[in-house]
């Protein structure tokens, strides 16, 4: 299955487009859905208004997520995720500025299933979306996925 739809949280516009530009270097097309802040990925993933019509916007396959976000952290909608048995296969990759060692292990802990520091540039970020889509491809159907693999 291709991946098609893309949750991103991330309060940086220029990050949205950078990463936007790099799955079109990387010629990959999913949809992406960019949101600001740590409650709206909430609201989008229950359904809420203004994400109610699951035709416009649809359950994503993967969370790409930031972990400095307002409102509510990354850190704390991974906590949320794991509250919940519906979004237990939801494949969320962390992907942040953040070089803290302690956030590394704390979204481990609470189920991402893995860690990207943003890269410095277009060209290693459409490398890091390639490597991303690689992954999707081999692991991203959630009946075979039973632990956390690593991205290359």
């Amino acid at each position: 299955m291709p991946l098609e739809n893309i949750l991103l949280a991330d309060d940086n516009e220029d990050d949205v487009l950078l990463l936007e530009m790099a799955f079109n270097k990387a010629g990959l097309a999913p949809r992406i859905i960019a949101v600001s802040d740590g409650e709206k990925v909430l609201q989008y993933l229950k359904g809420e208004t203004p994400y109610s019509d699951r035709a416009l916007f649809p359950l994503p396959q993967l969370l790409l997520l930031d972990l400095d976000l307002p409102r509510m952290t990354g850190l704390e909608v991974l906590a949320w995720l794991q509250t919940l048995p519906e979004f237990k296969d939801l494949l969320v990759i962390v992907l942040t500025g953040s070089s803290n060692d302690s956030d590394v292990r704390k979204a481990y802990a609470l189920g991402a299933y893995s860690f990207l520091r943003k890269p410095p540039n277009v060209t290693e970020l459409a490398m890091a979306m390639k490597n991303i889509n690689q992954f999707w491809r081999s692991f991203g159907e959630p009946a075979s996925r039973s632990a956390p693999p690593a991205i290359p």
